[in-house]
């Protein structure tokens, strides 16, 4: 699988989520698609000893779930060595989020 043509300069940068030694993750507008993607960008140095760096892509694009985040597109940021995955936002937050601060803790629904 090669990386689309898709540059970083694609999107507009709304807000960091978190950051790294392994890389950051960021809120932002996909300005040819007008939605709010998450990028999640990862440096090679920390993309495993195989070197698999599509491994998480692959995986990814391969699922087909309501209830797991699409992978829409991949591509290098050779600037900063490294590899941006851009991913479906959930505007609720991540499970771990959810399951874990008390005033997140109702029910889900079906």
């Amino acid at each position: 699988m090669e990386p689309s043509a898709l540059q970083f300069g694609d999107f507009d940068i709304e807000e960091e989520l978190a950051r790294s030694s392994g890389g950051s993750v960021f809120r932002a507008r996909w300005r040819t698609k007008r939605r709010i993607v998450v990028l999640k960008e990862r440096f090679y140095s920390e993309l495993g000893k195989d070197h698999d760096e599509y491994h998480e892509y692959e995986l990814l694009r391969r699922i087909r779930h309501p209830n797991i985040i699409e992978c829409l597109a991949v591509f290098r940021r050779g600037a900063r060595n490294s590899l941006v995955l851009v991913l479906e936002f959930a505007s609720l937050g991540d499970l771990h989020r959810r399951l874990t601060r008390p005033q997140d803790s109702q029910h889900f629904r079906d």
